[in-house]
């Protein structure tokens, strides 16, 4: 009796409610997709963290970052910029209604108490700008730091990698409290030698693509294998992105750097493995 008086009721309680609800939900994200894409994408991506889905047994390799770029990049038309020390914040920024920005604690590193304390600061007008304000540095650290400097998160105001990091080291050592002005002229200082004992140096790209893959997960200005571009497509060769980005995933050949191998035990105690495909 109590089944056959439930049974009625399965036709307008949860079935009905449950499907009007995710079609409400459905079409508020489509409506923000469509017609505001880049805060959409900045949104979703500043709700999503920057690490490896979790399986029962380690990481199944996916990182949901990663997707969502590729789905602003690829399926909305919008360009994804790396962290910049001015354009960048705690969580994803929209630029204009063409472009996002990275949020600054994206950098593996970087950390959320440091992202809003650089944040506060904005804008510097120069790197001597930066070390002259009053930023808390026992948040701001070392390794925050190096972080932003070796991820070109300070391109815009001093695109010379290695010799910012030299003179960064130097200026850590020893660093000097006084008025804006004299805590600016110290770091220029100390930034002026370096250039003179080492000169203007930077990585080059290998490095920096190697940089990315150990403080953002994965490539993301590019990739070892843009310097393969003629032999794939003449080999017509398809990027992991054109294979899936549909519901019905395509047959073909692709192409990538081998970034990680994790092998894994099925309940049948066969082995599997998951590749991390850049």
């Amino acid at each position: 009796e109590l089944v056959n008086a439930m049974a009625p009721a399965a036709e307008y309680s949860f079935n009905k409610s449950h499907s009007a609800s995710y079609a409400i939900s459905a079409q508020q994200n489509m409506y923000l997709k469509h017609y505001h894409p880049a805060d959409y994408a900045a949104a979703y991506l500043t709700r999503t963290r920057n690490e490896e889905k979790k399986a029962k047994k380690g990481t199944t390799g996916e990182n949901k970052v990663l997707k969502y770029i590729n789905m602003a990049k690829h399926e909305m038309g919008l360009e994804v910029i790396r962290p910049d020390i001015n354009k960048s914040g705690f969580g994803w920024r929209v630029v204009d209604d063409n472009t996002i920005a990275a949020s600054l604690n994206f950098i593996k590193g970087v950390g959320d108490s440091a992202a809003p304390i650089i944040e506060q600061f904005q804008p510097y007008t120069s790197i001597g700008d930066f070390f002259a304000k009053d930023i808390t540095w026992a948040r701001v650290n070392k390794k925050v730091m190096e972080a932003l400097i070796k991820t070109g998160a300070f391109d815009s105001l001093y695109p010379h990698r290695q010799t910012l990091l030299a003179a960064y080291t130097k200026w850590n050592a020893n660093k000097k409290q006084g008025t804006y002005e004299e805590k600016k002229a110290f770091f220029e200082k100390r930034l002026t030698d370096i250039e003179h004992d080492i000169g203007l140096v930077d990585f080059d790209d290998d490095q920096k693509l190697e940089i990315e893959l150990e403080l953002f997960g994965f490539y993301f200005s590019g990739s070892p294998m843009d310097k393969y571009e003629k032999v794939i497509k003449k080999l017509k060769l398809k990027s992991i992105v054109d294979l899936t980005k549909s519901k019905r995933w395509k047959k073909g050949s692709t192409y990538g750097v081998l970034t990680k191998v994790h092998e894994h035990k099925t309940k049948k105690e066969n082995t599997m493995c998951f590749l991390g495909l850049s």
